[in-house]
Formats: C-alpha cells, sequence, structure tokens
C-alpha cells in the first residue's frame, strides 16, 4: 500500500465514493471515519482518506456531524479488539446521523466495538444518549460498569429521546454484579424506536428495558434480554403509561438465568388501556408470565379444556406448565 500525501501532491481519497465503491452507506452527506492513533496503520490511513475525515475519538466526529444532512460516523475497531473508554456521555444531538461500526455482523454478538463508561459515585447519567431525531446506531457494545468505588454504577447505558430512532446488531449491557442496583440499562424515550438484532441485559445481575410515558408505537425484533433474577419482582420491561398506541415486542427471547428466582411478569408496570403491549412469537425461561397486566397481549397461545390458556412459549424443562 502506497502513501499519498495529499497535502503535497494536492491529491486525496474521496471517502465518500469509496465508501459507497465499496458497498457502503450511499449519501449525499459527510463520511467521517474514526481510527485509533495507536493502531500501526493509523498514519497510512490518515494519508488515504485525508486528515479532514479521520477523528481519533468517537466524540470528536460526532461532533463534525451536521442536521439533517444524513451524515455517517464510521468507527475502525481497536487493535485486540481493544475497548473505548468515555468519562463522559456519548451525546448524538443532531437529526438524521448514523453512527456505524466498521465490520460489524448479523451474529448475536457481531459488534465489532465496544464503547465503555465507568460508574462514579454520583452516578453517570449514561453511556450514549440520543436526543437527535432519526439516527441510526449499529454494531456497538454499550458497557456500563462499576468503577473504583464502592457505590459507583451507571444509572442507564443506552437513552433515547429522540424520534424514530433504529438501534440494530448491537448489545446493551451492565456489568454490575448480582444483588447491586443498576436503574434501568435502556430508556426508551422517544416514538418510532425500532430494536433489531439487539442484546439487552446482564447475565449477572440485573437490568430492565424501559419505555417510557407516552411514547408511541416502539418495537423490539429479534432482540435477546438477560438479567440473573434477585426477586420475583425483577423485571426485564417497565412499561409506561399515556398513549403509545401500541408496543410490539417479537421474535425475541428473555432468558433468567437464575433458576432459583422465577420473574413474575417480563413487562411490569400499569399499561393504559386501549394502548396495548403485544408479545408475539417469543421465549421465555425462568418466567412465570409474560404480563399480568391485561393490556398486555400474547401469541400465540392455545386454549383447550382447562380453566387456564397453555403457553407454550415458556421453558420448563421436562415438566409440564399450565400457567394461570
Amino acid at each position: 500500500m502506497n502513501k499519498n500525501y495529499f497535502n503535497l501532491t494536492g491529491f486525496k481519497v474521496n471517502a465518500l465514493s469509496e465508501l459507497v465503491n465499496a458497498g457502503g452507506p450511499f449519501t449525499t452527506g459527510s463520511v467521517l471515519f474514526v481510527k485509533d492513533p495507536s493502531d500501526v496503520d493509523y498514519e497510512v490511513v490518515k494519508d488515504q482518506i485525508g486528515r479532514d475525515n479521520l477523528f481519533d475519538t468517537i466524540p470528536a466526529a460526532i461532533a463534525k456531524t451536521r442536521s439533517d444532512m444524513n451524515d455517517w460516523v464510521v468507527v475502525a475497531p481497536k487493535a485486540d479488539n481493544g475497548v473505548w473508554d468515555i468519562g463522559t456521555a456519548l451525546d448524538i444531538a443532531n437529526d438524521r446521523v448514523h453512527l456505524v461500526s466498521l465490520g460489524y455482523l448479523q451474529g448475536l454478538h457481531g459488534y465489532s466495538n465496544t464503547i465503555r463508561g465507568f460508574g462514579s459515585a454520583t452516578l453517570d447519567t449514561e453511556i450514549v444518549n440520543v436526543t437527535g431525531n432519526g439516527v441510526e446506531i449499529a454494531g456497538f457494545r454499550f458497557l456500563g460498569t462499576h468503577g473504583t468505588t464502592d457505590d459507583g454504577t451507571i444509572e442507564t447505558v443506552f437513552k433515547t429521546t429522540g424520534s424514530n430512532t433504529w438501534l440494530h446488531d448491537s448489545v446493551v449491557e451492565t456489568s454490575a454484579a448480582a444483588g447491586a442496583s443498576d436503574g434501568t440499562i435502556a430508556h426508551v424515550g422517544g416514538s418510532g424506536f425500532r430494536a433489531d438484532r439487539v442484546w439487552f441485559g446482564n447475565s449477572v445481575g440485573i437490568g430492565a428495558v424501559k419505555v417510557a410515558n407516552s411514547v408511541a408505537r416502539p418495537e423490539f425484533h429479534d432482540c435477546t434480554f438477560v438479567i440473573d433474577a434477585q426477586a420475583v419482582g425483577d423485571t426485564f420491561l417497565i412499561a409506561g403509561t399515556g398513549a403509545s398506541e401500541y408496543v410490539l415486542v417479537e421474535n425475541s427471547k428473555f432468558i433468567n438465568v437464575e433458576l432459583g428466582t422465577l420473574v413474575a411478569s417480563v413487562v411490569t408496570g400499569s399499561v393504559t388501556v386501549d394502548n396495548p403491549w403485544l408479545l408475539t412469537n417469543n421465549t421465555y425461561v425462568n418466567v412465570t408470565q409474560a404480563g399480568t397486566d391485561p393490556t398486555v397481549w400474547k401469541a400465540p397461545v392455545a386454549s383447550g379444556t382447562s380453566t387456564a390458556v397453555r403457553d407454550y412459549g415458556i421453558a420448563v424443562g421436562t415438566a409440564a406448565l399450565i400457567p394461570a
């Protein structure tokens, strides 16, 4: 690979055309790249892409995006699976911004970059905070973890209040030990939210996904929710009140790894009448019911001669179970 010192020759690679030619996004906006300065090929890439298009940190690239221009921020993985540590939340405030990892896959853990935030004694609010509308995020692991203080926690790992956020092929995770309080790991506060192939949870503790009040038409598709329940009241999904029209969760898995503590209800909270939650074609492990609120609906179900509805989606080992 030959170097091209564009500052001497007057030429440089057109980042937009090169990305499109490689099968990447088609856009009239800017395409900005992020690469770790410690990577051995950093200078070569900077020479080819141009220093105006290459940034050393994700926040620096996000700061150069413009609202409603469909700007893309493409993050190259660090060498040896290194993580991107941040001390403050990664804020995405502009509309129609796309933040994607280079080389991510659609595997269960197909992300290619980890963005990690450490808790502090005063509680960091979140790892990533999306306030812009129409933002796409793909191919990341957002990890909230304890810091050096005994009470260091992350309150919310992923938060969005912008409308039409699309999060896909990612992981939203906490690493707090069982028994620790982590609040909610994801806060959905904008209408039109959609998650595809996202792993939400905490395999050594608890962590819920909350849909805020009056958030319309959020959808979760092919997602995995994992907790280690410490009490029957621990939950996967928290429902807000108000007009949501509907909430849809389909083709997803709810896994409580704690056999000794069954989760009473996957969905908790008081769901407003005429604004149903629909859970369709899902699987539940170590869970008693998908939802106890009368406005939470589950499909498919099959009724028979028994007084209760048989729920074939609950994993029960070799024992038969007909929950009330």
